[in-house]
């Protein structure tokens, strides 16, 4: 939808495009004689910040641009991208405003529905029972979900960013830097392995024994694998006592 409309409140339009019949359910005859205002079509949530960014790109003169959620003629709701630029100057008593409006709502819901389920899968691996690792192409941390906090006595953000070597004693240290070599040059694991015994560092220095399990994500934009570990400290103390026990 084309539009040109008053820069100043409350903001009458002065011409449309036959776009505002699908668009917004109103032909554009209703819009330029004013029997339904454009401000009264968005919706009230959204209405003082649209207006605002209209304001501010009367005042300064420049091109803006704006996303916002209008009320159609038969009630449905729909999302919208305005872009427009004020033509005139503020001593021109026809200053007016240009702007092109369009329909994005299957944009935004796709959107909402990529963070349902992005929300949904976070939710799962802080739930998880296992430490949960997402490491990047680069070794940095990307997730660290509750149960690595408890078996290793980091909080996330003390750790993610940071190189996955930090909880690898030196002598895996080799045996990593040709795994991120090789994911990175081919695009795949070198090898996948699930149930490995590893001794990994705790922040305080301590080794922790675990079973560690490396998991490729394949499909991603972003290169990276998952990593999950569990802690079998317990179950080796308790190894340790029974041989005791028996000599």
């Amino acid at each position: 939808m084309l539009c040109r409309r008053s820069a100043q409140e409350p903001w009458q339009i002065i011409y449309s495009s036959d776009g505002s019949s699908e668009l917004c359910g109103y032909d554009p005859d209703d819009l330029e004689q004013q029997r339904v205002r454009w401000d009264e079509i968005i919706h009230p949530d959204d209405i003082a910040s649209a207006i605002a960014t209209l304001t501010e790109a009367i005042e300064d003169e420049k091109p803006y641009e704006t996303e916002y959620r209008i009320l159609t003629h038969s009630g449905t709701e729909r999302w919208v991208w305005e872009r427009g630029r004020v033509m005139g100057n503020e001593f021109e008593k026809d200053r007016a405003i240009e702007a092109l409006i369009t329909d994005l709502t299957d944009r935004k819901l796709a959107e909402f529905e990529l963070k349902e389920a992005q929300s949904f899968s976070a939710a799962i691996v802080d739930a998880a029972v296992e430490a949960v690792i997402t490491i990047s192409a680069d070794s940095q941390i990307i997730v660290f979900n509750r149960e690595a906090e408890e078996i290793f006595g980091y909080i996330e953000e003390e750790v993610i960013g940071r190189n996955f070597l930090m909880m690898l004693p030196d002598i895996y240290h080799g045996e990593h830097n040709e795994f991120i070599r090789y994911f990175n040059e081919n695009g795949k694991l070198k090898y996948a392995f699930r149930h490995r015994e590893m001794q990994l560092l705790r922040k305080d220095g301590t080794e922790c024994p675990t079973h560690v399990s490396v998991h490729d994500m394949p499909n991603q934009k972003v290169r990276q694998f998952v990593v999950t570990i569990r802690d079998i400290s317990a179950e080796r103390a308790a190894e340790e006592q029974a041989q005791e026990y028996r000599e």
